[in-house]
């Protein structure tokens, strides 16, 4: 998903931006893996040891502080600390994505539109 969300925005350029999202991350006891911006579109990777709290008690925050949702276009990707992916969310405004760990599905507050009529997820084992 990333690849083709980048190949669309515009060269790289630094801003004060990139350091409010690595503040916020920490914050958030996240590890800012990238942090890129391409015009005012974030491209943001965290790396986190604890998936289900981070999601549960501590993305809402990290969206908020950084006003992440309100940007046009966004790219975010969460790992656990094997690098395997936790959330991909890639958000334009014409179009998305959404991939959460389906045993974590509860715990996110980034949620799908609609869900599959009838399917179950396991609560949030946070």
């Amino acid at each position: 998903m990333e690849r083709r969300f980048v190949a669309r925005l515009p060269t790289p350029r630094p801003v004060r931006y990139v350091h409010l999202i690595r503040r916020e991350a920490v914050a958030a006891r996240a590890q800012p893996v990238e942090v890129r911006v391409f015009g005012k579109a974030p491209v943001v990777t965290l790396a986190v040891s604890d998936p289900a709290p981070f999601l549960k008690r501590r993305l809402q925050r990290f969206l908020d502080q950084t006003q992440l949702p309100g940007h046009g276009d966004v790219y975010l990707r969460v790992v656990d600390g094997d690098g395997r992916r936790v959330l991909e969310w890639m958000h334009q405004e014409t179009a998305g994505a959404l991939w959460i760990r389906p045993a974590l599905l509860e715990c996110s507050p980034i949620q799908p539109v609609g869900r599959l009529l009838g399917a179950t997820y396991p609560p949030c084992p946070a």
